[in-house]
């Protein structure tokens, strides 16, 4: 999230589950252990939420911990991603996991 609220979205990759629809960034789901995605911006700090976002899919149950993470105000958007104010995430073409994302952060905050 920058200084002025808005969010970093990113479009998925074309191939694989949820293809081509965006998503706040996120790590590789795995199994067990820490994912080692870095983040897609440089981030001053990090913050786990309290609470889990549950999600079935038809041949998997899937548990995330969710951060915020705050950056700097001059972070830019990294290729197929964008910032997004609060009131425009309607406009995002969004799968139901990751409105339950979005709507676990807010709600955090």
């Amino acid at each position: 999230v920058r200084p002025d609220g808005a969010v970093l979205f990113r479009r998925r990759v074309e191939s694989g589950l949820l293809g081509g629809m965006m998503e706040p960034p996120s790590s590789e789901w795995v199994t067990e252990g820490e994912p080692e995605t870095a983040p897609p911006v440089e981030v001053l700090d990090r913050t786990p939420l309290i609470g889990t976002v549950r999600h079935t899919f038809t041949h998997f149950h899937l548990e995330l911990e969710v951060h915020h993470c705050r950056v700097d105000g001059d972070a830019a958007a990294p290729q197929d991603s964008r910032w997004v104010m609060p009131d425009r995430f309607g406009d995002l073409a969004l799968p139901t996991v990751m409105k339950k994302i979005v709507r676990h952060a807010m709600k955090a905050r």
